[in-house]
């Protein structure tokens, strides 16, 4: 299974989308906000002097789990704590929640992630 992310700096965007194998699609989600996480904590350099980031999950229930820690399935701690862990390194973190219908590139990316082996990253 495979999730996107999209993050806008003024206007600049990216979309992820990589094989996430098993799961729901909240752990899924949870696990994609991981990913775009994980890509900025790596890419500090190139978001250098970015005031804003904004990550646009389609899952009002992972964002309630990164919010009420309490909340999250007993099966995800090492993926909470990794989100939350470089949530509180890197400055000026913003949610936006977007209804999946909103957003066909990303439920197209999710689909094709099916048959992904990759991870798949692209810039605009």
């Amino acid at each position: 299974m495979c999730r996107w992310w999209s993050f806008h700096l003024g206007h600049f965007l990216c979309i992820c989308s990589y094989p996430a194998g098993i799961d729901d699609s909240n752990g899924a989600e949870l696990k994609a906000i991981g990913k775009a996480l994980e890509l900025l904590f790596y890419s500090s350099s190139i978001f250098h002097g970015v005031f804003s980031i904004i990550l646009e999950p389609n899952s009002r229930v992972a964002l309630s789990w990164i919010h009420n820690l309490d909340a999250a399935p007993w099966h995800l701690p090492q993926t909470i704590n990794s989100v939350c862990s470089k949530l509180s390194i890197l400055p000026n973190i913003s949610f936006c929640h977007v209804l999946r219908e909103e957003n066909a590139i990303a439920d197209s990316l999710s689909k094709q992630g099916l048959n992904r082996s990759e991870d798949f990253v692209a810039f605009f």
